[in-house]
């Protein structure tokens, strides 16, 4: 390699390191130990936190015997530690011991010592963006703009006090998250309540992104709905987020009650205006609909104004801080979104989106299922749907873990009067991308307008 293509002294700046305080990490163990628990100010830390490894594995199991409600105390430590097979990744009973020593910090400070540990994680972050955009850069693996984008949401991240290191632990203890995910795997999973689609995709998990594409008037909206209230009516326990960034609220509302009464729009604004009164022959399953409909809304949070990505993640953790849960996001539709900074093309524009929900599910740990307009060619919402319908950029294909196309043929403007009768309801499908299965899979499923309802068969 000639000279001047030698890598500059600049990129020779980690010989010593990288940047950590052993001694703040050491300190904030034994202020644990020393207080029986961990104190209010290191409860801020992930193990990811810690620079050391044993002081990581160590640290982690002090949050499980916490979680447990016992004292931290030495032989409670060792036991989990032991229990868990990482006694000898800690550095084995003599560095432990060493942890309870009686000479310690003064535990006032115990404040100034964690953010020392947060600060050195936060430059670790910054290291490992850095190396990576510079990577990318010189091997030209994505476009520049690409490139710039991904560095400069995750230093956001860090800038904003939730680096992606909190996540970054190492291989054992992504094991043991394993074997949780393992055990709980039958209701960790979200089910949308249309069995050909719960069957071939075998669930939605949290961190995973489904994304349906579908031309107008094809009913997405309504599918989206359709599957947000199946999964909660499935999971007594689970919370919901809706973006509906195309329809306010109050047409929102009007079809989650069409949907869960089985009702049409008519009817639903009579009941409104008449005390929610029911009746017909179908008054008891119309009072259930609307039961149920009560039952879950508590657990069902909307959004209906404009939002990019930032926007979205703020809410979901402001119904979080709100004290009710959130397991899975429905947004309608991606390309109603707000790019975050100026774009020069709709390739710009959307490629840092979907790649940005994508982050948003794994980093609120939550499941999305995100809508997409399919794009011109593809001549309206009655033909088949492939992958390269997918409008304006391929990275909505790329950074999602299942991709569903959805059309009605009904819709096809040159039918007939009876062909169109005949093709009524009909829903056909193709299940574009599936992580878990086999792909391409058709599918088939029926719509039934007046109450907003998809079932399964056509």
């Amino acid at each position: 390699m000639p000279n001047d293509a030698q890598p500059p002294a600049r990129y020779r700046v980690l010989d010593e390191g990288l940047p950590a305080n052993l001694e703040a990490e050491r300190w904030v163990l034994q202020c644990c130990f020393w207080a029986n628990e961990i104190p209010k100010e290191a409860q801020a830390l992930s193990p990811a936190d810690f620079m050391l490894s044993k002081h990581k594995t160590v640290f982690l199991a002090m949050l499980a015997v916490s979680a447990a409600g016992a004292p931290v105390e030495y032989l409670g430590v060792v036991d989990q530690l032991e229990t868990q097979g990482r006694l000898e990744q800690a550095g084995g009973i003599s560095t432990v011991g060493g942890l309870t020593g009686e000479q310690i910090p003064d535990p006032e400070n115990i404040g100034h010592y964690v953010e020392l540990i947060r600060e050195k994680a936060r430059l670790r972050h910054i290291v490992d963006v850095s190396h990576k955009a510079i990577c990318d850069a010189a091997n030209q693996s994505y476009p520049s703009v690409e490139i710039i984008a991904e560095a400069t949401a995750r230093l956001e991240k860090c800038r904003s006090g939730s680096p992606e290191v909190a996540r970054e632990l190492d291989l054992t203890h992504a094991l043991a998250r394993y074997e949780e995910h393992a055990r709980d795997i039958d209701t960790a999973l979200f089910k949308i309540g249309l069995g050909v689609i719960d069957e071939k995709l075998g669930g939605l998990a949290r961190g995973e992104v489904l994304t349906l594409l579908a031309g107008p008037g094809v009913g997405k909206t309504s599918w989206l709905l359709n599957a947000l209230l199946r999964t909660l009516y499935r999971n007594p326990a689970a919370g919901a987020a809706l973006a509906s960034l195309e329809m306010p609220e109050v047409q929102i509302t009007e079809r989650l009650l069409q949907i869960a009464a089985g009702i049409g729009r008519d009817r639903a604004i009579f009941m409104a205006r008449h005390g929610w009164q029911t009746t017909g022959e179908d008054a008891d399953s119309v009072t259930q609909g609307l039961e149920a409909l009560r039952t879950v809304g508590p657990r069902l949070s909307i959004w209906s104004r404009s939002a990019g990505v930032k926007d979205l993640a703020r809410f979901v953790e402001g119904v979080r801080a709100a004290g009710r849960r959130v397991d899975v996001v429905g947004v309608d539709y991606l390309q109603l979104m707000r790019a975050d900074g100026r774009s020069s093309s709709l390739y710009e524009q959307f490629t840092p989106i979907a790649r940005g929900m994508k982050d948003l599910a794994k980093d609120l740990d939550v499941a999305v299922i995100l809508l997409s307009q399919i794009n011109r060619d593809a001549n309206g919402g009655w033909q088949r749907v492939l992958k390269k319908h997918g409008r304006d950029s391929g990275a909505i294909e790329e950074a999602c873990d299942h991709q569903i196309g959805i059309w009605r043929p009904e819709l096809d403007p040159d039918l007939g009067t009876d062909e169109r009768l005949q093709l009524r309801g009909q829903v056909h499908g193709t299940i574009l991308k599936n992580r878990r299965g086999p792909a391409p899979v058709d599918i088939d499923m029926h719509f039934h307008g007046p109450t907003q309802r998809f079932m399964e068969g056509v």
